[in-house]
């Protein structure tokens, strides 16, 4: 049926459906969670996600919006460089904010309540969440899919 249908609208699907499940599995971890953590532990979790958020903004540098602009302009050998020069700078930007947070660490777990490990796994998580959605960026704008909702 899926098959039949304009190659945009079976893009949209595939989105639509990838999106659901996805937040659908949320919603199905979220009773378990409750479950196994205290409502302090759930604010340490908050805590832990909006310290990643600020911190991916520092280590990611957008990387994945320049790359998406590139796409269509850079042939497939300048694109493929471009991609290695985009991980590098987030290597470059993560390994500099975790030094600066090891500088800093017991002053920031103290004003964020966030332990001393959390504050530098979190950004290593940010990290790798900013060479993910550069992966991700990838395969949404080579128009597949499927693969983009299976990653």
């Amino acid at each position: 049926m899926i098959s039949k249908l304009p190659t945009l609208y079976q893009h949209i699907l595939t989105y639509v459906f990838f999106g659901f499940f996805s937040k659908g599995l949320m919603i199905v971890v979220l009773p378990i969670l409750s479950f196994y953590i205290t409502p302090s532990g759930m604010a340490d979790v908050a805590k832990f996600t909006a310290f990643i958020a600020v911190v991916t903004i520092f280590c990611g540098l957008n990387v994945q919006g320049i790359i998406g602009r590139q796409f269509g302009k850079l042939n497939t050998g300048d694109f493929n460089v471009f991609v290695y020069n985009a991980l590098l700078v987030i290597l470059v930007s993560t390994i500099l904010v975790l030094i600066i947070i090891a500088l800093f660490q017991t002053t920031l777990a103290a004003l964020l309540g966030i332990k001393e490990l959390y504050l530098l796994l979190g950004v290593i998580a940010a990290g790798s969440g900013s060479v993910t959605s550069i992966n991700l960026a990838i395969r949404q704008f080579s128009k597949s899919p499927r693969s983009y909702g299976l990653f």
